[in-house]
């Protein structure tokens, strides 16, 4: 054998030397609480006696087992054990499983978090900030056109780190660095000629939103949500399809209900006077709007009430009516502009007047006509 050979086997059996004696406390205490307690298991093949100890005790083999077989109430324990056993694996292996599958599969804002921890960019140590696009469409335009958009914005921030990704088939979320902390105007040009050229391309107007600047990465949920606040903003229509921050409203509102008058509603509903129950819709619809710009949430919230209330008053007053279908909230997200809301909220004062016309004309004349007479001469006395 070489001398060379000599002193690298040599060399190899100092690190192995060291590497042993790291496992060596390891394996101390595994001897220690797991093999040597092994041990103790002959006493259940003696007649242990403690004080002659484990190793001078009498050996009976199998008879304390014959002993506790012969009990009658060994079948019962030797169940209960099993039953025991099996609800052990059950419990520790089965439910944890299941409820790491079942939160595996949810999906929410989360997931923009989720998103931030797997970035293998440099967001970490610079400030960031979340980029949604998104249009008013149907699911299978919208998908394609998303992924139309997503290589076009990756192009356009070539020289930022960023990350992008499809959410729920609805949105394509953007994450880019923004060390410098650059205008606004810098992230909203290059974003507007996308939206010019994919509009040209697919057909379809795309709305995008900016987030304010986030500094670390737990702000990605809050800072996505402020670029899903700003994108509400496009129910205006503006010319720029590119919303941040600097659009919303974060005025309290200063509205009241009084400022629509309920009595003259429902007698537009009384009368089936479409025309006027558009008119009225949209004097209430814009009498919600105490700023240029309100809240999106507010406007639509408001509708939701007075609906809801006209709706309840119409009913109370007419008691021979059925109750209209409950309304349901998420039909006005789907109003994507003013002109939509409006005509969701007329539309919802028609069907309560085509119903009001269809029980009046089903109605007995005559029994009417009693019930009027009764009404206005019986109950005066």
């Amino acid at each position: 054998m070489s001398q060379a050979a000599t002193k690298k086997k040599k060399r190899l059996g100092r690190e192995e030397l060291t590497l042993n004696l790291m496992i060596l406390p390891g394996l101390i205490i595994l001897i220690i609480f797991v093999f040597a307690p092994l041990v103790g298991s002959l006493m259940a093949f003696e007649n242990y006696v403690p004080a002659k100890g484990l190793l001078k005790s009498k050996w009976v083999g199998l008879s304390n087992f014959e002993f506790i077989f012969s009990l009658p109430d060994s079948k019962q324990v030797f169940m209960n054990t099993l039953i025991i056993a099996f609800s052990k694996l059950v419990v520790n292996i089965f439910v944890p499983v299941t409820f790491a599958i079942l939160l595996n599969e949810i999906r929410d804002d989360s997931d923009i978090k989720r998103r931030c921890t797997m970035l293998s960019l440099t967001l970490f140590d610079n400030p960031y900030r979340v980029i949604v696009c998104s249009a008013a469409t149907s699911s299978d335009k919208l998908l394609h056109a998303l992924k139309l958009a997503k290589p076009l914005f990756i192009s356009a921030f070539y020289d930022r780190s960023i990350e992008a990704w499809i959410l729920r088939e609805k949105q394509l979320v953007l994450l880019i660095s923004d060390a410098q902390n650059k205008e606004l105007c810098a992230i909203r040009e290059p974003i507007a000629s996308i939206l010019c050229h994919l509009k040209q391309q697919t057909g379809i107007r795309f709305y995008t939103a900016i987030s304010t600047l986030a500094d670390q990465t737990e702000q990605a949920a809050a800072a996505y949500t402020d670029a899903l606040r700003a994108l509400s903003y496009h129910i205006y229509e503006r010319e720029n399809d590119v919303y941040d921050d600097t659009m919303v409203c974060h005025q309290k509102p200063s509205f009241s209900p009084s400022s629509i008058a309920y009595d003259p509603m429902i007698t537009c509903i009384e009368h089936n006077d479409p025309d006027e129950i558009k008119r009225c819709c949209a004097q209430f619809v814009h009498s919600l709007f105490f700023t240029q710009l309100p809240p999106p949430d507010f406007i639509r919230g408001m509708c939701i009430h007075v609906l809801t209330n006209i709706r309840v008053r119409f009913l109370a007053k007419h008691t021979e009516l059925s109750p209209e279908e409950p309304i349901r909230p998420d039909d006005v997200l789907l109003c994507h502009t003013i002109t939509e809301l409006i005509e969701w909220l007329t539309a919802g004062f028609l069907s309560l007047s085509e119903s009001y016309k269809r029980q009046k004309k089903s109605s007995d004349p005559i029994i009417e006509t009693a019930k009027e007479y009764i009404k206005n001469h019986i109950s005066s006395c």
